[in-house]
Parts: structure tokens; C-alpha cells; sequence
């Protein structure tokens, strides 16, 4: 009988192991799924990454290669303005390229034509070119955007 109860015990005792064994088999596999799945995740997103940066890097090869055009239009938008050829030539030679250039946002957006120009104006007067530059962009693509969907 105490045999039996010994057995009997060891049949549980290997049960046990058992049933322990194949959770941690369970759990180790739940484990390796879940690194595989953020490693497909790392990659999605480096490959996001890849192509946002080769975007940007196509607009700043494109913005460098129209800056001689900026520049002249902008010469031309100062002189429609009242500026004289040589004036206008000084301040749409400060136009750079920067990053918000490429982003093709407007420090105008919300503002009305009274704020825009008074914006212009202060830029003007403090000599600050390439913000005036940045400011006539913005005010010229405001003012063209609806044109061009026509």
C-alpha cells in the first residue's frame, strides 16, 4: 500500500512536471511571437522612416535647383509692390531654403491682409529679408491658391 501511495505520487510528480514543462514551452513561444511581432514593427516603421527621408531630400534637392527662380519671381512680386529693381534684386537675394520652406507651411495662416502687411512692412524696416521673403511667399501662395484649382 505505501508502494502504491509512492507511485502514485511520482505519477503526480511527473504530471506536474509535465503540465509545468509545456507552460513554459506555451510561454517561451508566446514570448518569440511577440519579439518577432515588434521586430516587424522596427522594420515597418525604418522603412517609414527611409522614404519620408528620401522624400524630404527630393523637395531640398528640387527647392535648391529652383532657388534662382524664387528669387527671380520674388524680385518681380517686390517691384509690383513699389520697390525699386536694385531694392527688390537685395531683398529677394536673402530668400533661402529652409526647412519650413520644404514644409510648405505659412507664418500667415489665420492673419488678415492688414496683419500680413503690417508683418511685411516690420520685416522690412528691421531688414530682415529672409523673414520678409518668407512672409511674401506665404501671402503670395494665400493669395494664388484659389486661382490655381481654376
Amino acid at each position: 500500500m505505501f508502494r502504491g501511495k509512492v507511485v502514485c505520487l511520482a505519477l503526480l510528480a511527473l504530471a506536474a512536471t509535465g503540465t509545468s514543462l509545456a507552460q513554459q514551452q506555451d510561454s517561451q513561444v508566446a514570448h518569440d511571437l511577440e519579439i518577432q511581432q515588434r521586430q516587424q514593427a522596427y522594420m515597418r516603421s525604418e522603412a517609414i522612416l527611409n522614404n519620408r527621408q528620401q522624400e524630404y531630400d527630393q523637395r531640398a534637392i528640387k527647392a535648391m535647383n529652383d532657388l534662382p527662380k524664387v528669387r527671380a519671381h520674388l524680385t518681380k512680386v517686390w517691384q509690383h509692390f513699389g520697390m525699386s529693381a536694385k531694392d527688390a534684386e537685395v531683398v529677394a537675394s536673402a530668400y533661402r531654403v529652409k526647412g519650413i520652406n520644404l514644409g510648405r507651411g505659412s507664418l500667415l495662416t489665420g492673419k488678415s491682409d492688414q496683419e500680413a502687411a503690417s508683418m511685411l512692412q516690420s520685416a522690412l524696416h528691421d531688414k530682415d529679408y529672409a523673414l520678409a521673403d518668407e512672409l511674401m511667399i506665404g501671402y503670395e501662395r494665400t493669395r494664388i491658391g484659389p486661382l490655381a484649382g481654376k
